[in-house]
């Protein structure tokens, strides 16, 4: 009986260490990486940036159960003057290879000079899941630097 134990977790860790290996590959889908405007108008001054945590996505992390996204809130709700609303997004599979938190760094800071963030607005508002937040203050660290 101890042998059949013993077997089975050798199997376990086999099948384990080849799923990891076959994943490790496999790109990410599109909007695991892609950053994007969901709202854009030239004479806003402030900008609302969502960014996802650790296993998560521009759309999957803002999004409830019922439906109800986050991001595309912002547009809509009467109580919030018209703000930008942007959504950044990172690469966070649970197998296979991820961006170090420098790699993100440089990337969030990248993304936010390319789409104009800190130039177009006087105010930017984050808004932070989990490691976004760690990523986020340690992007705005870097760019102070």
């Amino acid at each position: 009986m101890r042998r059949l134990g013993f077997w089975i977790g050798i199997l376990f860790v086999l099948g384990l260490a080849i799923l990891l290996i076959c994943c490790r590959n496999i790109p990410p889908k599109p909007w695991e990486t892609e950053s994007f405007y969901i709202d854009y108008s030239a004479d806003r001054n402030s900008v609302v940036v969502f960014v996802h945590g650790i296993f998560g996505d521009s759309r999957t992390t803002w999004k409830a159960t019922n439906g109800f996204v986050w991001p595309e809130a912002l547009r809509h709700d009467p109580n919030i003057l018209p703000v930008n609303v942007f959504v950044y997004s990172f690469p966070s599979p649970y197998l296979g290879r991820s961006f170090t938190l420098d790699d993100l760094v440089n990337d969030l800071n990248f993304k936010l000079e390319v789409n104009g963030i800190f130039k177009r607005h006087k105010r930017v508002i984050f808004v932070c899941h989990s490691m976004g937040g760690i990523v986020t203050r340690s992007a705005l660290r870097a760019s102070q630097a």
